[in-house]
């Protein structure tokens, strides 16, 4: 067996891999809201700038277009079609997806044509991939370290990904290749092992389940194909498995890893997401659109924070339903064809050549098929720029070259898509980097500068922040402060925040149904004494979040304007808030005139038994009654919910 992996050869992969890791955390990125995502992203397109340049000037054999290359070309002119024949409200959105499928045509034309002579894995690529995977275990490794109660609450490490999955993922994907250097370079055997070892140990203390079945199956998998570990790889295996159990039967990891409520929550986003598909099923409701369309179907049962709209949900955590929903079934079809080549391909290669180049190149196929219906992968450069790589080394040679095609012709294009994706990272970069600006403003309530910000910070890249928020929303949220501020009386009118409400508006054409400008939109109408509107608005927020704290408290205040007490306390019933709310002085005086208010005929029996004798009570009293009867009625749908 050759050594790929000679003493001048396996450094500057390795370096080079470990710079690119460690991109999230230099001063210029560390303070984005998700340094590991579009910093990243744009480090590995100049990474593979530099290889096409690389391939052109040294590589004489002529290129090869293979079929998979054609089917993903296929579904990116889809996506880019989009923009003709679907209604594209978030536009900065639609192009950071569709750039980024643009950008991964590049990795996979990359790897089916920058190869070694025998056609394998390149190794300085193998290496890079390593070097990547060894920076981001031995970071996750410090961090955990230095983090208190890690073991049991692994989402306070962050890491350099940002996030203890993003972590896994990304080192799992290079785990296969690092194994594939243990056998391909015996100088440095001990160095792989050695790395092998911090990428295993960093995927069992981030405790991530999805990871964990995607890499029990490439084992089960590959191990099936033919793959016969040696000895001392079982003994290994034997004590890493043993390491896991001990530390994963601990009965605060174990409960967490047991409990289903991430798996429901992924429910409710599969079913939104096959309601998008229902509404648009051949052409889908556009790429990057899923977020802007999932409020639509309902928030109820999602976490606080997305409910609330302090945060939203971005992807559907299944790579196949987010393309399904955003480029309906013609998309879908080209990406699912896509997978089936890719093992296709693995499969006949597996056949003719039981070699570890094979068996690593098809756990990577494996852990990536998996983790894509359980998480979302395409989203992540930190996988899917490895991963395409390693789908070209998969199917290169199952291709013959294409004697019409140049290099002269092909390889300019390639360039260009690659330019287009960093110039799409870097946008996103320097949105991100003045969307925290904003954000900053508008928490301080700087009325004077929120708009000044917001005006430099947006455009067609840069319609929403990392919250799900259009730009927009915070120049109403700058010009009601002002208008507030600068009023003498605090009364307001029709004449009132009509600034406000413009900019509301085009942060609705933006987001249809984004709650948080739902929210402030019924206010400026309750402001103004504009109860109907206000009542209209409240009542579009609540069918989409009908647990929105600040929407139920606001729309019962709104209905004791109008004189609705009934209807206003029925809505406090509803309204199943955090203990802390319970004690606000607001809800407390809501709910105290609500039922002093509320006819004693009501047909709710509930309420009708709560104020039967409000006259012989105190305001504390009453209140104090009616919440032992939310209470209960909060234990009967908790437990009807657990039935169901």
């Amino acid at each position: 067996m050759n050594d790929l992996t000679t003493k001048e050869q396996h450094w500057p992969g390795l370096i080079v891999g470990s710079f690119m890791a460690l991109i999230p955390s230099f001063d210029r990125f560390s303070e984005l809201g998700d340094p590991s995502h579009w910093p990243l992203q744009l480090g590995w397109s100049l990474f593979a700038i530099s290889l096409t340049v690389y391939s052109f000037a040294k590589f004489k054999q002529k290129i090869v277009i293979p079929n998979l290359l054609l089917v993903w070309s296929a579904l990116v002119l889809w996506s880019f079609l989009g923009y003709f024949i679907v209604d594209i409200s978030a536009l900065s959105e639609w192009k950071l997806a569709s750039f980024r499928y643009l950008g991964y045509t590049a990795f996979l034309f990359l790897g089916s044509n920058f190869k070694n002579e025998k056609g394998s894995v390149h190794p300085f690529i193998a290496n890079t991939i390593v070097g990547f995977g060894a920076m981001i275990s031995i970071y996750y490794l410090v961090d955990f370290s230095t983090t208190n109660s890690a073991l049991t609450e692994p989402y306070g490490v962050t890491g350099l990904m940002g996030h203890k999955n993003f972590n896994a993922s990304a080192i799992a994907i290079t785990m296969p290749i690092t194994v594939l250097m243990i056998y391909k370079s015996q100088k440095n055997k001990g160095l792989y092992l050695f790395i092998l070892f911090l990428g295993i140990i960093s995927i069992i203390l981030s405790q991530t389940r999805s990871i964990f079945l995607a890499s029990l199956i490439s084992v089960i998998i590959t191990t099936l194909s033919g793959w016969r570990p040696r000895k001392k790889v079982w003994l290994a295996s034997a004590g890493i498995v043993f390491i896991a159990i001990a530390i994963l039967s601990q009965p605060k990891i174990q409960n967490r890893l047991l409990d289903p409520t991430n798996l429901r929550i992924r429910g409710i986003f599969w079913g939104h997401s096959l309601d998008m598909l229902e509404s648009s099923p051949v052409n889908g409701i556009g790429s990057g659109q899923w977020r802007i369309a999932f409020p639509k179907y309902g928030l109820e049962g999602t976490n606080p924070s997305v409910a609330e709209g302090i945060t939203s949900e971005v992807r559907p955590h299944n790579d196949f339903l987010w393309i399904l929903s955003e480029n309906g079934i013609i998309g879908f079809s080209l990406f699912s064809f896509f997978f089936i080549l890719l093992w296709i391909s693995w499969f006949k290669r597996i056949r003719e050549n039981k070699s570890i180049d094979q068996y690593s190149s098809g756990a990577v196929l494996v852990i990536v098929t998996i983790y894509s219906f359980f998480e979302f992968p395409l989203e992540r450069m930190a996988i899917y720029g490895p991963f395409m790589l390693i789908a070209g080394f998969i199917i290169s040679e199952e291709v013959k070259s294409i004697n019409f095609v140049t290099k002269k012709f092909i390889y300019p294009i390639i360039i260009l898509f690659l330019l287009c994706l960093s110039y799409a990272s870097s946008k996103a970069i320097e949105g991100d980097r003045q969307n925290q600006i904003v954000l900053k403003k508008n928490s301080n309530r700087d009325a004077q500068n929120i708009g000044k910000t917001v005006n430099k910070a947006i455009n067609s890249w840069n319609e929403l922040d990392r919250y799900g928020n259009p730009l927009i929303y915070f120049s109403g949220m700058g010009s009601m402060f002002g208008e507030a501020q600068k009023s003498n009386t605090g009364k307001f009118g029709p004449r009132d925040f009509i600034k406000a409400e413009i900019f509301f508006m085009e942060a609705l054409e933006i987001h249809p149904n984004h709650v948080v400008t739902l929210f402030q939109l019924g206010n400026l109408y309750s402001y103004r004494g504009e109860l109907n509107k206000a009542e209209n608005i409240y009542q579009k927020l609540l069918k989409i979040s009908p647990r929105h704290p600040g929407g139920q408290i606001a729309y019962a205040n709104n209905l004791l304007r109008l004189d609705k007490a009934e209807e206003s306390a029925r809505v406090l019933i509803s309204a199943f808030l955090n203990p802390d709310q319970y004690q606000s002085e607001n809800y407390v005086k809501t709910v105290i005139k609500s039922l002093r208010k509320c006819p004693k005929n009501t047909s709710h029996q509930g309420l009708k038994k709560t104020i039967k004798n409000r006259e012989n009570l105190n305001d504390q009293e009453l209140f104090n009654q009616f919440q032992t009867f939310k209470t209960k009625k909060k234990k009967e749908r908790k437990n009807y919910l657990i039935s169901k």
